[in-house]
Protein backbone atom coordinates (compact mmCIF):
# COMPACT_ATOMS: atom_id res chain seq x y z
CA UNK A 1 0.00 0.00 0.00
CA UNK A 2 2.68 2.71 -0.85
CA UNK A 3 0.72 4.33 -2.84
CA UNK A 4 -2.02 4.67 -0.19
CA UNK A 5 -4.84 3.74 -2.89
CA UNK A 6 -7.43 1.53 -0.85
CA UNK A 7 -8.80 -1.40 -2.80
CA UNK A 8 -11.62 -3.14 -0.79
CA UNK A 9 -11.70 -6.71 -1.37
CA UNK A 10 -15.37 -8.35 -1.55
CA UNK A 11 -16.79 -12.23 -1.76
CA UNK A 12 -20.56 -12.91 -2.22
CA UNK A 13 -20.15 -14.14 1.42
CA UNK A 14 -18.81 -10.87 2.49
CA UNK A 15 -21.40 -9.05 0.84
CA UNK A 16 -24.30 -11.20 2.41
CA UNK A 17 -22.76 -10.78 5.86
CA UNK A 18 -22.19 -6.84 5.47
CA UNK A 19 -25.96 -6.18 4.55
CA UNK A 20 -27.26 -8.87 7.42
CA UNK A 21 -25.09 -7.35 10.32
CA UNK A 22 -25.90 -3.64 8.40
CA UNK A 23 -29.80 -4.63 9.17
CA UNK A 24 -29.35 -4.78 12.64
CA UNK A 25 -31.16 -2.81 15.00
CA UNK A 26 -28.07 -1.78 17.33
CA UNK A 27 -26.30 -0.27 14.14
CA UNK A 28 -29.24 2.29 13.58
CA UNK A 29 -27.40 4.65 15.66
CA UNK A 30 -24.80 4.50 13.57
CA UNK A 31 -26.32 4.85 9.60
CA UNK A 32 -29.00 3.82 7.95
CA UNK A 33 -29.28 0.85 5.80
CA UNK A 34 -30.28 3.29 3.05
CA UNK A 35 -26.94 5.37 3.42
CA UNK A 36 -25.02 1.80 3.43
CA UNK A 37 -26.62 1.34 -0.04
CA UNK A 38 -25.79 4.41 -1.64
CA UNK A 39 -21.63 4.28 -0.52
CA UNK A 40 -21.49 0.41 -2.05
CA UNK A 41 -22.84 2.09 -5.36
CA UNK A 42 -20.65 4.91 -5.17
CA UNK A 43 -17.85 2.78 -4.30
CA UNK A 44 -18.54 0.07 -7.02
CA UNK A 45 -19.08 3.38 -10.10
CA UNK A 46 -14.98 4.54 -8.73
CA UNK A 47 -14.08 1.11 -9.01
CA UNK A 48 -12.85 0.60 -5.35
CA UNK A 49 -14.31 -2.89 -4.65
CA UNK A 50 -12.64 -5.31 -6.59
CA UNK A 51 -14.93 -8.79 -6.42
CA UNK A 52 -12.94 -12.26 -5.79
CA UNK A 53 -14.50 -15.22 -6.10
CA UNK A 54 -13.36 -17.57 -3.33
CA UNK A 55 -11.63 -20.94 -4.23
CA UNK A 56 -10.75 -21.30 -0.51
CA UNK A 57 -13.28 -23.53 1.43
CA UNK A 58 -11.03 -24.09 4.59
CA UNK A 59 -12.44 -24.52 8.09
CA UNK A 60 -11.42 -24.57 11.14
CA UNK A 61 -9.83 -21.41 10.29
CA UNK A 62 -11.63 -19.44 13.33
CA UNK A 63 -13.13 -20.33 16.92
CA UNK A 64 -16.25 -19.03 15.08
CA UNK A 65 -16.92 -21.36 12.30
CA UNK A 66 -19.46 -19.06 10.90
CA UNK A 67 -16.18 -16.46 10.64
CA UNK A 68 -14.12 -18.92 8.31
CA UNK A 69 -15.33 -17.36 4.81
CA UNK A 70 -13.67 -14.40 5.42
CA UNK A 71 -10.28 -15.87 6.47
CA UNK A 72 -10.93 -18.09 3.14
CA UNK A 73 -11.40 -14.24 1.40
CA UNK A 74 -8.13 -13.15 2.98
CA UNK A 75 -5.69 -16.18 1.66
CA UNK A 76 -7.32 -15.59 -2.04
CA UNK A 77 -7.39 -12.28 -2.24
CA UNK A 78 -3.66 -11.61 -0.23
CA UNK A 79 -4.94 -8.30 1.15
CA UNK A 80 -2.67 -6.11 2.60
CA UNK A 81 -5.00 -5.22 5.49
CA UNK A 82 -8.02 -6.63 7.16
CA UNK A 83 -10.47 -4.23 8.95
CA UNK A 84 -12.46 -5.91 11.61
CA UNK A 85 -13.26 -5.83 15.46
CA UNK A 86 -14.48 -9.46 15.74
CA UNK A 87 -11.45 -10.64 18.45
CA UNK A 88 -11.77 -14.47 16.98
CA UNK A 89 -10.87 -13.20 13.30
CA UNK A 90 -7.87 -11.24 14.89
CA UNK A 91 -6.92 -13.89 16.73
CA UNK A 92 -7.10 -16.25 13.50
CA UNK A 93 -4.96 -14.03 11.14
CA UNK A 94 -1.85 -14.34 13.31
CA UNK A 95 -1.34 -17.39 12.07
CA UNK A 96 1.81 -17.90 9.75
CA UNK A 97 -0.36 -18.53 6.31
CA UNK A 98 -2.37 -15.17 6.60
CA UNK A 99 0.99 -13.14 7.11
CA UNK A 100 2.05 -10.16 6.36
CA UNK A 101 -1.49 -9.18 6.56
CA UNK A 102 -1.85 -6.09 8.89
CA UNK A 103 -4.82 -6.21 11.40
CA UNK A 104 -6.70 -2.51 11.98
CA UNK A 105 -9.97 -1.82 14.03
CA UNK A 106 -12.14 0.40 11.95
CA UNK A 107 -10.67 3.53 13.79
CA UNK A 108 -7.21 2.15 12.80
CA UNK A 109 -8.47 2.55 8.90
CA UNK A 110 -9.92 6.10 10.04
CA UNK A 111 -6.62 7.18 11.02
CA UNK A 112 -5.03 5.47 8.13
CA UNK A 113 -7.53 7.50 5.31
CA UNK A 114 -6.41 10.55 7.08
CA UNK A 115 -3.27 10.98 7.48
CA UNK A 116 -1.64 13.19 4.41
CA UNK A 117 0.88 10.98 2.23
CA UNK A 118 4.77 12.27 2.79
CA UNK A 119 5.13 15.05 -0.38
CA UNK A 120 1.37 15.27 -1.06
CA UNK A 121 0.88 18.21 1.87
CA UNK A 122 -0.80 21.72 0.17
Amino acid sequence: MINRRIRLVVSAALRTELWEVAGRPKFRKYFEISELAHLWRKLYAIKAIERIVVGSALTDLCADPKDDFLLNLCLDARPDALVTGDRLVREAVVRPEFQPLLIWSLAELRAYITVPVPGTEQ
